[in-house]
């Protein structure tokens, strides 16, 4: 009997060099166009709520306890983990401390997920999906990243603007262009604390004792 022929297979060599190129590259930082056609055979990908700022990356073990570390929360502070992914580090926040938390990813899997692990601590935390640039982050006094440099870039005018003044910002492991941590990075984590981000380095800047000057 004759049957449809079947197309050829690739070589082994060429699936090993497209998986590696697929495991390095980074999703696309603008929003996904609906008219783009799904690769055949590929599972439907979830409907896109937002742009994302970062490529998800799961935090490793020894940097997800050097933020948390950083963070200090007391019972009145409210702590946004913005890019939370799966909400391993909200957990771990919660855990340790009596805060409130809000967990914010703009990957609908990854929310879910978030979403599931958290249920545990009830009204102490909110899980949102979306993009962070269009929320209120009105009633956040901490939040914690996981950006890298580009990323950070993205969301620094926005944290300027909407963070109440002395909100503090952690990030992990990069720096936030243009911005001056309140203290020397300890275990790569990087400390903001909003309304003194920004200091004229001729009036003293970081750890020197001069007097502060706000850069517009």
């Amino acid at each position: 009997r004759v049957g449809t022929p079947l197309p050829p297979r690739a070589s082994t060599a060429n699936q090993q060099a497209k998986g590696m190129a697929k495991s390095q590259s980074c999703p696309s930082l603008s929003r996904p166009s609906s008219s783009s056609p799904a690769r055949p055979g590929a599972a439907p990908a979830p409907p896109a709520v937002g742009r994302s700022v970062c490529p998800f990356v799961e935090i490793s073990d020894s940097g997800l306890d050097s933020l948390v570390a950083a963070c200090m929360a007391g019972s009145a502070d409210c702590v946004y983990d913005i890019g939370c992914g799966k909400g391993n580090v909200m957990e771990a926040v919660l855990n340790r401390y009596p805060c409130r938390g809000v967990a914010i990813d703009v990957n609908p899997s990854l929310a879910r997920a978030a979403r599931q692990r958290l249920d545990k601590y009830g009204s102490r935390v909110e899980v949102r999906v979306g993009d962070v640039r269009d929320m209120d982050l009105a009633d956040a006094t901490m939040v914690v990243t996981f950006f890298i440099t580009v990323a950070a870039q993205k969301v620094k005018s926005v944290f300027a603007s909407q963070l109440q003044k002395g909100c503090i910002w952690l990030n992990y492991a990069w720096p936030v262009p243009g911005w001056v941590p309140s203290r020397p990075p300890t275990d790569s984590v990087y400390r903001y604390v909003i309304g003194s981000h920004l200091k004229s380095k001729a009036n003293g800047g970081l750890g020197s004792g001069g007097a502060v000057a706000m850069i517009e």
